[in-house]
Order: structure tokens, then sequence, then C-alpha cells
């Protein structure tokens, strides 16, 4: 569409545009121009490492999409870093963002790819705008810093994760094919993890909630089995104190004797005083159990964007920081039955050297 500017001799300082197109192509253009377009949105879940490769790639594929299909013309593509000090910094084209190097020590929290084109389509007699969005996280909040420690890691791992896709299109079979393009795209940048890694993160609640009742469990199995221990052997002591030979006139009074003096030793007394203060100890100890492996189970991958040297350095952190808490995870595990044995055996050694005396 030629554009012809035309000076009106009459007033020197007016001019005027005129569109060598008749009303309806107008029509078109300015209704596809002005006119509120239909919108596909889409978002995504999953851990990715992006560079600036990474955006780069993203770029062209969607360039050579678009001009493969139809007449188009990119108007702008904008790229817009957000960084952890709530700062911003918006780039209008794709050179200057491989050229750009950010010099503030700054992680990059989130990424928003913007195309804006004028098309057009083979049905149509007028360009068209269309718009893509394409965003790598989302950017925190000033008042989350006020939050605790942990609820702002858990935001800041899940915002990281999100990936949001919108399109903005007056044909919907061009918006269609553009979201199954990036859809797909997306999904190639997200890494792979270990499955019983991410099984484990899942359901780390239950996971720190089952090892805080197996520490329990393998404490009252314990005590049950220790009190069975002691009932027969106090049996075992009576049985033999009564197969013993006993003087006519006096075996009453011996057995009474006996009986008396295993009563006022306070036997069972201490050993119910003992139980009670085991079960507690062995209660809390279920709960400390419980919430060290759960919160170390909750080791859910975080995204990285590696636009900068702060950021690649934060990444590393993470990865050796992820590893160490996978390991405090196992030793927790470990831990928790073997306390949970161990506590057994210290009763069982206090009952029979102490408490059965």
């Amino acid at each position: 569409m030629d554009l012809e500017n035309q000076h009106d001799t009459g007033n020197p300082d007016k001019y005027a545009i005129v569109l060598p197109c008749n009303q309806k192509d107008f029509g078109e253009f300015i209704s596809g121009l002005l006119g509120k377009p239909q919108v596909i949105e889409r978002s995504f879940k999953g851990t990715y490492e992006l560079d600036q490769s990474d955006i780069e790639n993203t770029y062209h594929l969607v360039e050579q999409r678009v001009h493969q299909q139809n007449e188009a013309v990119l108007i702008q593509f904008v790229v817009k870093v957000y960084y952890d000090d709530n700062s911003s910094v918006q780039i209008d084209s794709l050179n200057d963002f491989i050229l750009y190097r950010e010099v503030r020590p700054l992680v990059p929290i989130a990424v928003g790819l913007t195309w804006i084109y004028m098309i057009k389509f083979r049905d149509k007699t007028a360009p068209e705008k269309q718009v893509i969005d394409l965003s790598f996280g989302f950017p925190f909040r000033q008042f989350y810093d006020e939050a605790p420690p942990s609820v702002i890691r858990k935001i800041r791992q899940d915002a990281s994760s999100r990936v949001r896709l919108q399109i903005s299109h007056t044909a919907r079979t061009w918006g269609t094919d553009i979201e199954a393009l990036l859809s797909g795209h997306v999904k190639t940048l997200f890494k792979s993890e270990n499955k019983w890694q991410r099984l484990i993160t899942k359901y780390s609640e239950q996971i720190g909630l089952s090892f805080g009742i197996l520490f329990f469990v393998i404490a009252l199995i314990g005590g049950y089995i220790i009190s069975r221990q002691i009932a027969t052997n106090q049996l075992s002591m009576v049985n033999q104190f009564l197969s013993g030979k006993f003087q006519a006139d006096t075996i009453v009074t011996d057995k009474l004797d006996f009986l008396l003096k295993e009563y006022a030793k306070g036997t069972w007394a201490r050993f119910y005083f003992a139980f009670i203060w085991y079960i507690i100890v062995t209660f809390i100890g279920s709960i400390l159990f419980g919430t060290w492996v759960g919160a170390t189970a909750d080791n859910e991958s975080s995204s990285f964007l590696l636009f900068t040297q702060k950021g690649k350095d934060a990444h590393e952190e993470y990865l050796c920081h992820r590893k160490h808490i996978w390991g405090w995870f196992i030793l927790g595990m470990v831990t928790s039955v073997t306390t949970g044995i161990l506590a057994n055996f210290i009763f069982a050694l206090i009952s029979h050297r102490w408490l059965m005396k």
C-alpha cells in the first residue's frame, strides 16, 4: 500500500496523506490496526536455563515461520529483562540485546519477548496487526521481601518456573499455528529431571509425615517388646521362687514377704514412668525427624536466566546447594530409622539394668 504526500496549495502550512485505496480496503486496514483482536493464551510450568542464544533462536524461529506463510513486516521486537532488585531494562531489537551487557551485579529473574507484526493474509486486502508475547518467569513484587524466607523461596521457585504465551491475532488459523509452534519450542527448552527426584519433591509433605510416623512406630514396637520381656522375666523370677523349697511352718510368711518386697521395689511403677517419658521423647523426635525429611525432600528445581555474570554465579551456587540438600535428605531418612532402633536398645538397656534392679 503506497502512501502519497500531497501538499495543500491553498494553505502552505497544511499537509495531507493520500492512501491509494478504496473505502472498503481502508476500513479493513484501520480495523486490522486498531480493532480488538482475538487472543490465545497458554501457560506452562517447567525448569529452564536460558542464555542469550536461546532468545536469539526463539526470535529466528518465529521470524522464519511468519515470513514463510504470509507477507509480513516486523514492526518491532522488544526484549524486557527484569532483575532481582525490582528494576527492568527494555531493549528494542535483537542485535541490541545480543550486544547488551549489564554492568550492575544483578540476577535476571524474568524476561519478556514481544513481536509486533503487520501481516497481509491471502484472504485480506489490507495488512493487519498481530502481536506475540512470550514471557519466561514473573517479576516479584516488592512486598514479597517482607515475607518469611521460606515463603520467598517458594514464590521465587514457582515464579521462575512459569512461562506465559499470549497471541493477539485477527486470523485464527495463523494464531493457532504460531501457538503450536511456540508451545512445542518452549517444551524443548525445559530440562528433564530425574523422575525419582520429581516424585520426592511432589510428595515431600507425605514423605516427611511418613518418616515421622515410622520413627514413632519403631519406638512403640520397641516399647511393647521391652515390656513383654520385662513381664516375662518378672513372671519367670516369681515361678522360680515359688518352685523353691519352703519350710512348712513358714511357707505362707515367706511368700508374703517375697511379694511385699517386690511390690516395695516399685518395679512396674518405675517402668511405666520411664516408658511415658520414652514415648514423649520419641514423639518429639518423630516431629523433628519428620520436619527434617519433609523440608529436605521439598527440593524443587528453579529456573535461571544466564544473561549476566551474577546470574551465572547464582546458578552455580544453586546447583551446589541443591546437591547438599539431597544429601541432607538421604541422611535424614537413614538417621530417623537408625535413631528409632537405637532408642529401643537404649531404653531396653535402661529397663533391664536400672529399672529391674
